[in-house]
């Protein structure tokens, strides 16, 4: 299984967290980490991704990677929520999964997957990057992050 995490793309400041929407730089950058995927033919099963605005509209410019699962919302997966539910939900899921959300969520959900704690300083990145994780028998490992400088050029 393949992992596709992706931090949402640059969202506006101020207003209510929930509602805050992408900005023109972050509907950019996210098209083209999307046409990048695309490019090296990344097929997510599905797209999960959080509540929020911004990481609704992003999976939303992912949806041209064809998942034949489609989007699908879920939840406990906000900024501060713990990582608890998605691991399980990820452990029973077929097929390379993409991830739409938030740090410092992503970075502990990364950081579970790999050592088996919780901490939200082993990776941060960028918004609209993406971090491919491996699984190969229960082991996840970092395979490529990938900023959104790298896709806009590649």
């Amino acid at each position: 299984m393949t992992l596709y995490i992706v931090r949402h793309g640059r969202a506006r400041k101020g207003g209510k967290d929930r509602l805050r929407p992408l900005t023109e730089r972050g509907i950019r950058e996210t098209r083209a980490a999307a046409e990048f995927l695309k490019r090296i033919r990344v097929r997510p099963k599905a797209i999960w991704h959080s509540d929020r605005v911004r990481a609704i509209q992003t999976a939303r410019l992912l949806r041209g990677l064809r998942p034949a699962g489609g989007l699908i919302e879920q939840p406990d997966m906000g900024p501060d929520d713990s990582v608890g539910f998605i691991v399980k939900r990820i452990k029973q899921a077929r097929g390379d999964l993409m991830i739409v959300g938030h740090l410092p969520h992503l970075g502990k959900l990364v950081a579970k997957l790999i050592d088996g704690n919780i901490s939200d300083e082993i990776l941060r990145f960028p918004p609209s990057a993406v971090v491919v994780l491996g699984d190969e028998e229960g082991n996840w490992a970092i395979e490529a992050v990938l900023p959104p400088a790298f896709t806009k050029f590649h």
